[in-house]
Protein backbone atom coordinates (compact mmCIF):
# COMPACT_ATOMS: atom_id res chain seq x y z
CA UNK A 1 0.00 0.00 0.00
CA UNK A 2 2.61 2.49 0.88
CA UNK A 3 4.91 1.37 -2.25
CA UNK A 4 1.74 2.63 -4.42
CA UNK A 5 1.42 5.76 -2.64
CA UNK A 6 4.72 6.50 -3.11
CA UNK A 7 4.78 5.31 -6.74
CA UNK A 8 1.61 7.71 -6.98
CA UNK A 9 3.34 10.73 -5.82
CA UNK A 10 6.73 10.35 -7.50
CA UNK A 11 4.13 9.88 -11.30
CA UNK A 12 3.01 13.02 -10.02
CA UNK A 13 6.09 15.22 -9.01
CA UNK A 14 7.83 14.07 -12.35
CA UNK A 15 4.66 15.47 -13.72
CA UNK A 16 5.32 19.00 -12.27
CA UNK A 17 8.58 18.98 -13.19
CA UNK A 18 7.51 18.26 -17.29
CA UNK A 19 5.19 21.25 -17.04
CA UNK A 20 7.06 23.68 -15.22
CA UNK A 21 8.78 25.21 -18.10
CA UNK A 22 5.52 25.24 -20.61
CA UNK A 23 4.06 27.36 -17.35
CA UNK A 24 6.52 29.42 -16.91
CA UNK A 25 5.94 29.88 -20.60
CA UNK A 26 1.98 30.38 -19.99
CA UNK A 27 2.93 33.52 -17.56
CA UNK A 28 2.94 36.27 -19.14
CA UNK A 29 1.35 39.92 -18.34
CA UNK A 30 0.90 43.43 -19.51
CA UNK A 31 4.76 44.29 -18.34
CA UNK A 32 6.06 40.66 -19.11
CA UNK A 33 6.68 38.65 -22.41
CA UNK A 34 8.03 35.92 -24.10
CA UNK A 35 10.64 35.84 -27.37
CA UNK A 36 10.79 32.93 -29.44
CA UNK A 37 13.52 32.01 -31.48
CA UNK A 38 13.13 29.11 -34.14
CA UNK A 39 15.04 28.08 -37.14
CA UNK A 40 16.32 24.99 -38.47
CA UNK A 41 20.33 23.94 -39.27
CA UNK A 42 19.82 21.98 -42.53
CA UNK A 43 21.92 21.27 -45.59
CA UNK A 44 19.26 23.18 -47.63
CA UNK A 45 19.16 26.97 -48.40
CA UNK A 46 16.13 28.63 -49.70
CA UNK A 47 14.77 32.58 -49.44
CA UNK A 48 13.29 33.20 -46.10
CA UNK A 49 11.23 36.56 -45.39
CA UNK A 50 11.43 37.72 -42.23
CA UNK A 51 8.50 39.86 -40.62
CA UNK A 52 9.85 41.53 -37.56
CA UNK A 53 6.20 43.67 -36.68
CA UNK A 54 3.99 41.76 -35.11
CA UNK A 55 1.59 44.66 -34.05
CA UNK A 56 -0.51 44.23 -30.21
CA UNK A 57 1.19 41.23 -29.32
CA UNK A 58 3.86 40.37 -26.11
CA UNK A 59 5.25 37.25 -27.44
CA UNK A 60 6.77 37.67 -31.10
CA UNK A 61 9.38 34.85 -32.92
CA UNK A 62 12.66 36.02 -34.23
CA UNK A 63 12.84 33.38 -37.64
CA UNK A 64 16.53 32.67 -38.12
CA UNK A 65 15.43 30.38 -41.49
CA UNK A 66 17.60 27.59 -42.61
CA UNK A 67 21.13 27.97 -41.56
CA UNK A 68 24.02 26.01 -43.40
CA UNK A 69 25.97 23.72 -40.54
CA UNK A 70 29.08 25.25 -42.94
CA UNK A 71 28.28 28.75 -41.18
CA UNK A 72 30.30 27.04 -38.12
CA UNK A 73 33.14 25.71 -39.61
CA UNK A 74 35.08 28.30 -37.76
CA UNK A 75 34.65 26.46 -35.05
CA UNK A 76 33.38 26.84 -30.81
CA UNK A 77 32.39 30.70 -30.88
CA UNK A 78 31.62 31.34 -34.81
CA UNK A 79 28.40 32.48 -35.02
CA UNK A 80 25.35 33.01 -37.57
CA UNK A 81 23.82 36.10 -39.20
CA UNK A 82 22.40 37.91 -36.28
CA UNK A 83 18.62 38.92 -36.61
CA UNK A 84 16.81 42.02 -35.15
CA UNK A 85 14.13 41.94 -32.96
CA UNK A 86 12.32 44.71 -30.78
CA UNK A 87 10.50 45.31 -27.79
CA UNK A 88 8.03 48.09 -28.51
CA UNK A 89 6.43 50.18 -25.32
CA UNK A 90 3.33 52.33 -26.13
CA UNK A 91 -0.03 53.43 -24.60
CA UNK A 92 -1.04 56.14 -22.65
CA UNK A 93 0.41 54.68 -19.12
CA UNK A 94 3.73 54.78 -21.17
CA UNK A 95 4.91 57.94 -18.86
CA UNK A 96 6.84 60.53 -21.22
CA UNK A 97 10.56 60.81 -19.32
CA UNK A 98 10.45 57.29 -17.64
CA UNK A 99 13.21 54.65 -17.63
CA UNK A 100 12.69 51.21 -19.40
CA UNK A 101 14.78 48.45 -19.21
CA UNK A 102 14.16 44.33 -19.70
CA UNK A 103 15.58 41.52 -18.28
CA UNK A 104 15.16 38.35 -19.32
CA UNK A 105 14.27 35.58 -16.63
CA UNK A 106 17.00 33.42 -15.48
CA UNK A 107 14.84 30.60 -15.93
CA UNK A 108 14.11 28.19 -18.30
CA UNK A 109 17.01 26.83 -21.21
CA UNK A 110 19.82 29.19 -19.74
CA UNK A 111 22.89 27.74 -20.51
CA UNK A 112 25.29 29.03 -16.76
CA UNK A 113 28.11 28.24 -18.53
CA UNK A 114 27.85 30.05 -21.54
CA UNK A 115 24.86 32.48 -20.86
CA UNK A 116 23.28 31.61 -24.01
CA UNK A 117 20.11 30.30 -24.45
CA UNK A 118 20.21 26.60 -25.06
CA UNK A 119 17.92 24.73 -28.14
CA UNK A 120 14.40 23.32 -26.59
CA UNK A 121 15.54 19.64 -26.89
CA UNK A 122 12.41 17.54 -28.44
CA UNK A 123 14.67 14.16 -29.25
CA UNK A 124 15.12 12.69 -32.63
CA UNK A 125 15.10 15.78 -35.26
CA UNK A 126 16.17 18.19 -32.80
CA UNK A 127 19.28 20.29 -33.65
CA UNK A 128 22.66 20.42 -30.94
CA UNK A 129 26.06 21.78 -30.67
CA UNK A 130 24.62 25.74 -31.34
CA UNK A 131 22.71 27.47 -28.83
CA UNK A 132 21.17 31.81 -29.08
CA UNK A 133 23.02 34.66 -28.04
CA UNK A 134 21.36 37.78 -27.63
CA UNK A 135 23.01 41.12 -27.65
CA UNK A 136 22.06 44.52 -27.44
CA UNK A 137 21.28 46.47 -30.22
CA UNK A 138 20.80 50.21 -28.83
CA UNK A 139 22.97 52.61 -27.40
CA UNK A 140 24.98 50.14 -25.71
CA UNK A 141 26.04 47.26 -27.93
CA UNK A 142 26.82 44.12 -26.53
CA UNK A 143 25.86 40.50 -25.61
CA UNK A 144 23.74 40.08 -22.41
CA UNK A 145 24.86 37.03 -20.34
CA UNK A 146 21.64 35.84 -19.66
CA UNK A 147 23.23 33.73 -16.26
CA UNK A 148 23.83 36.85 -14.91
CA UNK A 149 21.30 38.83 -16.74
CA UNK A 150 24.21 41.94 -17.17
CA UNK A 151 24.24 44.59 -20.00
CA UNK A 152 20.63 45.63 -19.22
CA UNK A 153 19.53 47.78 -22.15
CA UNK A 154 17.52 51.36 -21.21
CA UNK A 155 15.38 53.37 -23.28
CA UNK A 156 13.64 56.42 -22.36
CA UNK A 157 10.05 56.64 -22.75
CA UNK A 158 9.41 59.36 -25.73
CA UNK A 159 5.39 61.02 -27.08
CA UNK A 160 4.51 57.67 -24.71
CA UNK A 161 6.70 55.34 -26.63
CA UNK A 162 9.95 53.73 -26.35
CA UNK A 163 12.13 51.01 -28.12
CA UNK A 164 14.24 48.28 -26.67
CA UNK A 165 16.55 46.94 -29.62
CA UNK A 166 17.92 43.83 -29.46
CA UNK A 167 19.17 41.22 -32.04
CA UNK A 168 19.97 37.43 -31.31
CA UNK A 169 22.18 34.78 -33.82
CA UNK A 170 23.07 30.98 -33.01
CA UNK A 171 26.83 30.46 -32.16
CA UNK A 172 28.49 27.25 -32.10
CA UNK A 173 29.28 25.53 -28.72
CA UNK A 174 30.43 21.98 -30.09
CA UNK A 175 33.25 21.27 -32.60
CA UNK A 176 30.12 18.88 -33.87
CA UNK A 177 26.61 20.74 -35.25
CA UNK A 178 23.80 18.22 -35.82
CA UNK A 179 20.94 19.28 -37.83
CA UNK A 180 17.57 19.44 -36.92
CA UNK A 181 15.19 22.21 -35.37
CA UNK A 182 16.99 24.66 -33.38
CA UNK A 183 13.97 26.93 -31.12
CA UNK A 184 14.22 28.26 -27.99
CA UNK A 185 12.19 30.48 -26.28
CA UNK A 186 12.76 32.67 -23.11
CA UNK A 187 10.27 35.32 -20.83
CA UNK A 188 11.21 38.97 -20.13
CA UNK A 189 10.30 41.65 -17.68
CA UNK A 190 9.90 45.07 -18.69
CA UNK A 191 10.83 47.40 -15.72
CA UNK A 192 10.49 51.61 -15.08
CA UNK A 193 11.70 54.09 -12.94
Amino acid sequence: MKLKSFASKAASGLLLAALTPALSYAETGANSGNVKFEGLISSVSCKVQIDANESGANTGTVKFGNVLPSVFAGGIGTASEFKEFNINLSGGGCTDGSKAAVSFHKDGFIDNATGNLRLIDSGSGSASGVQIQIHNNGTTPGKIDLSENNNQQVAEVVGNKAVLKFKASYVAVSDTIVEGRADSNINFDVTYN
